[in-house]
């Protein structure tokens, strides 16, 4: 996204050429054990924390499987990543849901492959989808996509694990050490040093 605040430095200041120090990802993304239903929301670079949970669903999906929905939303083909990943990942669990839905889908881009629905994640989507209220929900991506999730949660009674906060590298929300309310009406980090 070259209107983050990090991203946007690497568009507009660094070339070819320029040398940078950098160190390595930080934070493990956290998936509460248990076997409610999970429903991994992300828009743009969000997918990464939410491929990360995607990796630990995989992980313990023989022994502790739990009903696995990924709601994905990107601009077209070209704009979403690890597309194939997320793919393969879904494919190997038992029970696992996948919407992904392109906001612009470029001429090339294959509905029904590439992508499962045009527009935005919506209320009325996740109606159609049969999307469980007592899932927990995990959401990552820019400001807007997360108020909406927030606003749909909130319409529903659901309680969702989000981090809406701003002013991060990243543009919208640091993935280290965001603290989020849980179900329990506690609050915990949604990852941890890692």
């Amino acid at each position: 996204n070259e209107h983050g605040l990090a991203s946007g430095f690497l568009h507009q200041s660094i070339r070819v050429g320029s040398r940078l120090e950098i160190s390595a990802p930080r934070g493990s993304f956290l998936l509460t054990a248990g076997t409610t239903s999970v429903v991994l929301i992300s828009a743009g670079v969000g997918v990464t924390p939410m491929l990360a949970m995607l990796h630990a669903a995989a992980a313990t999906d023989a022994v502790a499987p739990r009903p696995v929905w990924w709601l994905h939303s990107a601009r077209d083909r070209a704009h979403h990543s690890f597309a194939k990943e997320a793919d393969d990942l879904l494919a190997a669990l038992q029970t696992s849901h996948r919407c992904v839905i392109y906001s612009r889908p470029a001429p090339g881009d294959r509905l029904g492959q590439d992508f499962d629905r045009p527009g935005h994640l919506s209320l009325q989507l996740l109606d159609e989808l049969g999307i469980l209220q007592d899932a927990d929900f995990y959401a990552c991506g820019p400001p807007p996509m997360l108020e909406a999730v927030r606003a749909l949660c909130a319409e529903r009674g659901v309680p969702a694990q989000l981090a809406l906060e701003s002013g991060m590298a990243c543009g919208f929300g640091a993935c280290f050490g965001c603290v989020v309310p849980t179900r329990d009406a506690s609050f915990g980090f949604s990852s941890e040093p890692g």
